[in-house]
């Protein structure tokens, strides 16, 4: 007898939620309320927010910093009740590397059609539609591929149903691979010669695994700090540690090893 794809996740999501009740939710401190206990473990999410952010000239020429945005997901406020339940909103659990944005103890299970993975972090805060960011090895452990897309949803991810502790929903269009980008503000895109949309070589320097990034996104906003984002499996790949930089390879920022 063949199952349907909804069916199957429904299923699953059905087993999580038993499996889950027993255990008292995804994260959950037994209150409806996800909340990390000393010791849990946490995945990286970008610098803190007390790093020293360099200036235009040290970004231009000592680079500036690359972190790994590990699986992720941002929902509405209204996702957010239904599944931790009604009144509840995110809650920081550290604060980021861009200005405002911050970790929450917040955590939730996602559901493929193959496999689930739990403990995937909520970042804040809330945004007007709900996303979820995975690496292509996450994607495989799911049984889904979804689309390569900026960082940003458009209604056009793949199918995932989220499991919380107070409740599940089944989004649609939510699930992507996030693009490989780079946050800088508008002057320091200008110095290094690049602007809002391009995509560019990025060199991620890092002893033995260092290696050039191509088809890098450039994201610019006057609130941004210059960072660049990679996922895990990127980061693994350049063999990424705490403090790596990363370099534009430009032309105006005189690093033109490959620019033609």
């Amino acid at each position: 007898m063949k199952i349907s794809y909804e069916d199957l996740v429904r299923l699953i999501t059905q087993e999580v939620v038993t499996q889950l009740g027993g255990a008292g939710g995804v994260g959950s401190n037994g209150h409806g309320s996800a909340r990390l206990t000393p010791g849990s473990p946490t995945t990286p999410f970008g610098a803190e927010a007390s790093a020293q952010q360099p200036s235009p000239e040290q970004i231009a020429q000592e680079g500036f910093p690359c972190n790994i945005s590990a699986r992720h997901g941002h929902l509405t406020p209204e996702h957010v009740e239904q599944l931790f339940g009604p009144g509840q909103r995110l809650t920081p659990f550290k604060f980021l590397y861009q200005e405002g944005q911050f970790a929450s103890e917040q955590l939730v299970q996602i559901v493929g059609p193959r496999g689930s993975i739990s403990n995937v972090r909520i970042l804040g805060p809330e945004r007007s539609k709900s996303q979820f960011e995975v690496s292509r090895t996450d994607a495989l452990s799911l049984g889904m591929m979804p689309p390569i897309l900026q960082s940003v949803n458009h209604g056009t991810g793949s199918p995932i149903t989220i499991v919380g502790p107070q409740g599940s929903i089944h989004l649609p269009d939510a699930l992507i691979r996030a693009k490989r980008h780079v946050h800088l503000h508008p002057d320091e895109a200008s110095l290094l010669g690049v602007k809002d949309g391009d995509e560019i070589p990025v060199e991620i320097p890092a002893g033995d695994q260092g290696l050039v990034f191509y088809n890098v996104l450039i994201r610019t906003d006057p609130a941004f700090k210059a960072e660049m984002h990679i996922d895990t499996d990127e980061g693994n790949a350049a063999g990424v540690q705490p403090g790596a930089k990363a370099l534009v390879l430009s032309p105006r920022a005189g690093i033109c090893r490959i620019c033609k």
